[in-house]
C-alpha cells in the first residue's frame, strides 16, 4: 500500500500486455486501470497479482487468465465511453437552455408592451425586479430609477392607489385581474389595459407578481377624434333640413333624424321600430307604390328622386320625393337603406294649380307661351313677358337660337322637356310640351325659386357633412403617417390607384368616393401597433408579425360604429382577404369579399412591392405588376386585376 493507492509489481510480459515499458508501468496505480465500479483492492488474475503491501514473489499467470484482463479492459471503456456521452448530453442540454434564455430575453425586450416583475414582500411592498424596455419607453425612466425601487417610489399618485388595490385583488383571489388606467408620467400622459398575474411558491406565498400593460394611448386618442367627428356629425344629421331614415332589410325603421318630427308630426322614439309601410298613403302612389320602390332597395337598386304619398301622424296626406341608397354587410347582402325624404306637397299643389290655370292662360300667374315649330312666338300671356325680354324678343318674333333648337326637338321626338332660366331675381322651371298634330309648342313656366334656394341649402348641408368627414378622415391618416413615418404617403398612393381601377371599372362616382374614404384610412387598425415594430428594420418574428395581422379586424372595430355612407368599415376589415381564402383575418373568399376590398387589395399589394420598407428595399413597379399577372384570377379578382394592368401598360399610369 502506498498512501493508499495499491500499486503494481510485474513481470516484463504484463508491462508489455498494456503497451508500456517497465519504467511506465512502475508509477501506475491500480485505481488508473480499474472502472470506477471495481476500485477495491483484489488480486487481478491476470498474470500478476497485487503486493498489498509486499515485495517479491511474483507469480505468472498470464496464460490462464488472459481472458479475463480482456473483459475488465473493455469494461473500463464501456465506462469512459458512458462518461463522454453524458458529458455530451449535459453540453447539448446547457447550450439548449442558454439559446432558450436568449430567445425568451429576445422577445421580453423586444416586444411592444410594456413586462415587469415584481418581488412581494411583507408589509406588504412590492419591489421591481426586472422591466423590459417598453416600460422605459413609456415611463420615460432609466433603470436604475425602476429596479430595486418599489412601486411607492416609481408609479406616481393618484394611479398608485388603484395599482395597490389591484395587486392585493389578485393575490387574495389567486388570479390574473385586469383594469385600465392612466398615468402621467415624464414621457408623458399613458393609457393601457393592465393585467397582474400572482406566482405562489409551494407553501401557498405570494412571492412574485408578473405584470403586463398594453398601451392603448393611441387607439384613446384615436376614439376621442372619431368621438368628437361623430358629435359634429350627429349634430349635422339630426339638424339637416331634410328627413333621413335608415330602414332595415326587414322593413323596420331603425334611426331617423329630428327633422321627420316636424315632417310627420310623431316623437323619433315612436318611429324607430315601425313598420315603414305604415308611413304611407293607402293610396296607388302611397303604400301601392313604396312597395315597388322598397323591391328595388332589396335588389341593391339606387332609387332617385321617387314621388310618393306620405300621411302624417293626423292622417294628413303629403307628397314627398325619395332618395334610397342600399347598404350592404360583408357577404354583399343588402341589409339597410339610407332615405332622404324631401317634401314637396306644395310643389305638388303647385304643379296641380298650372295644370288647372293652364286651360285659362291669360289668368295664369306664370308664363304660359306658344311657339311655332321654326320658333316664332304665336302667343305670350301676361306673366311670359319679363321672359320675352330677358330672350331679347316679342309676339310674332323667334326665339334665341338655342331655344329654337329645343322647340324643334321637342316636336321631332314627340316628348316633353324641362328647362330652367333665370327671369328678374327669379329662377323658372319651363316645360315645353309639343302638340305634335298642331305643329307648335306650349311652354308652362313655373317659380321655383323657393325649391332651388332649398336644393342650395341642402347641398351646402351636404359640402358641410363631406367636409366633416374629410377632415376626421385626413386627421386619422395623418395620426398613422405620424407613427409609422416609413410609409408616409402609403394609403394615399392606394387611394389613387384604388380609385383610377374603380373608374376604369366603370364605378359610379358616388361608390368611388366611398372606396377613396375607405382607401384612405385602410390601414387606421396599425394605431395599436408600437411603432418600433411598424419601423423595425428587420424581418418580423412570429408574434410581431401576428400583431401585423390583426389590423384589419382594429382598423374595423375603430370604424363599424361611424355612420358611413358607405361600407367603409368592411372595406378595411376585408382589404387583406384572398380570392382563393388564404387571407385574413377571416379568410373570407371570392364573392364573399367585396368588390371595393378587392379592389383596395390590388391597390395595397402593387403600392408595397413597389416602395421601400424598412425591412426590404423596394421591390419595383415591374415586380409588384408581375405578383398580380401571375396570380391573377388565384389571389386578386381577375377583373380587377386586368383593370390594373391595362392603367400601367396602356395608360401610363404612375404614382404621384
Amino acid at each position: 500500500m502506498d498512501g493508499g493507492n495499491t500499486r503494481i509489481e510485474h513481470s516484463l510480459d504484463i508491462a508489455s500486455v498494456f503497451c508500456y515499458n517497465q519504467d511506465e508501468f512502475k508509477t501506475w496505480v491500480l485505481s488508473a486501470l480499474l472502472h470506477a465500479s471495481q476500485q477495491r483492492p483484489r488480486v487481478l488474475m491476470v498474470g500478476f497479482f497485487v503486493g498489498m503491501g509486499q515485495s517479491g514473489g511474483i507469480m505468472d499467470y498470464s496464460e490462464m487468465k488472459k481472458a479475463q484482463l480482456i473483459e475488465e479492459i473493455e469494461a473500463l471503456q464501456e465506462g469512459l465511453a458512458e462518461l463522454e456521452r453524458a458529458q455530451a448530453e449535459r453540453k447539448r442540454a446547457e447550450n439548449e437552455i442558454r439559446l432558450r434564455e436568449q430567445q425568451l430575453s429576445l422577445i421580453y425586450d423586444s416586444i411592444g408592451d410594456i413586462l415587469y416583475y415584481l418581488k412581494v414582500e411583507p408589509g406588504p411592498h412590492y419591489r421591481f425586479l426586472t422591466v423590459n424596455s417598453a416600460f422605459l419607453k413609456a415611463t420615460g425612466l432609466t433603470v436604475e430609477q425602476i429596479v430595486g425601487k418599489t412601486i411607492n417610489e416609481v408609479i406616481p399618485e393618484p394611479s398608485l392607489q388603484l395599482v395597490r388595490s389591484n395587486y392585493e385583488k389578485a393575490i387574495r383571489e389567486k388570479r390574473i385581474v385586469y383594469w385600465e388606467e392612466t398615468s402621467q408620467y415624464l414621457a408623458g400622459l399613458k393609457t393601457g389595459i393592465v393585467s397582474i398575474a400572482p406566482v405562489f411558491d409551494d407553501k401557498g406565498n405570494c412571492t412574485r407578481l408578473v405584470g403586463l400593460v398594453h398601451d392603448i394611448t393611441e387607439r384613446k386618442r384615436a376614439e376621442e377624434v372619431l368621438r368628437e367627428s361623430e358629435e359634429r356629425y350627429r349634430d349635422l344629421y339630426e339638424n339637416a333640413p331634410n328627413a333621413y331614415f335608415a330602414v332595415g332589410a326587414d322593413g323596420l325603421i331603425r334611426r331617423c333624424n329630428r327633422r321627420v318630427e316636424e315632417l310627420l308630426g310623431c316623437a323619433v322614439e315612436e318611429l324607430v321600430g315601425r313598420p315603414v309601410f305604415e308611413l304611407y298613403a293607402d293610396t296607388p302612389q302611397g303604400k301601392g307604390k313604396a312597395s315597388k320602390v322598397f323591391q328595388r332597395f332589396r335588389a341593391g337598386e339606387t332609387v332617385t328622386d321617387e314621388e310618393l304619398q306620405m300621411q302624417k301622424a293626423d292622417g294628413t296626406p303629403m307628397w314627398i320625393s325619395l332618395t334610397v341608397n342600399a347598404v350592404r354587410d360583408a357577404q354583399g347582402q343588402v341589409v339597410e337603406s339610407r332615405s332622404i325624404v324631401v317634401d314637396i306637397t306644395e310643389r305638388k299643389r303647385a304643379e296641380e294649380e298650372i295644370g288647372k290655370l293652364a286651360k285659362f292662360p291669360s289668368e295664369n300667374p306664370n308664363p304660359v307661351l306658344r311657339v311655332a315649330k321654326d320658333g316664332t312666338v304665336i302667343y305670350a300671356n301676361e306673366a311670359a313677358l319679363p321672359l320675352l325680354n330677358v330672350w331679347g324678343c316679342q309676339m310674332d318674333q323667334t326665339l334665341p337660337d338655342d331655344w329654337r333648337q329645343l322647340t324643334s326637338d321637342v316636336l321631332s321626338s314627340g316628348s316633353s322637356e324641362d328647362a330652367v332660366v333665370e327671369c328678374e331675381r327669379r329662377i323658372l322651371s319651363l316645360t315645353f310640351a309639343p302638340v305634335v298634330d298642331a305643329d307648335y309648342v306650349n311652354v308652362y313656366g313655373l317659380d321655383i325659386t323657393e325649391r332651388k334656394r332649398a336644393e342650395e341649402e341642402l347641398r351646402q348641408s351636404y359640402v358641410q357633412l363631406q367636409r366633416t368627414l374629410e377632415g376626421t378622415v385626413n386627421a386619422l391618416v395623418s395620426t398613422i403617417e405620424i407613427r409609422d413615418p416609413y410609409t408616409a404617403g402609403h394609403q394615399r398612393q392606394v387611394t389613387q390607384l384604388a380609385c383610377a381601377i374603380a373608374e376604369e371599372m366603370g364605378f359610379p362616382e358616388e361608390q368611388i368616393e366611398g372606396l377613396r374614404m375607405a382607401g384612405l384610412i385602410h390601414d387606421i387598425g396599425k394605431i395599436s401597433i408600437p411603432a418600433e415594430i411598424l419601423s423595425k428594420p428587420v424581418q418580423l418574428n412570429e408574434l410581431e408579425w401576428g400583431m401585423i395581422k390583426a389590423h384589419p379586424q382594429v382598423g374595423y372595430d375603430i370604424l363599424k360604429t361611424t355612420d358611413f355612407p358607405w361600407p367603409v368599415a368592411q372595406i378595411v376589415l376585408q382589404h387583406h382577404e384572398r380570392m382563393d381564402g388564404s387571407g385574413y383575418p377571416r379568410g373570407l373568399s371570392g364573392e364573399a369579399i367585396i368588390l371595393e376590398a378587392r379592389i383596395l387589395g390590388v391597390a395595397d399589394v402593387v403600392e408595397a412591392m413597389a416602395s421601400f420598407r424598412p425591412y426590404r428595399p423596394a421591390r419595383g413597379l415591374d415586380k409588384a405588376l408581375e405578383e398580380i399577372s401571375q396570380n391573377r384570377g388565384v389571389l386578386y379578382d381577375s377583373q380587377v386585376a386586368d383593370a390594373c394592368l391595362k392603367l400601367f401598360a396602356e395608360k401610363g399610369l404612375t404614382f404621384e
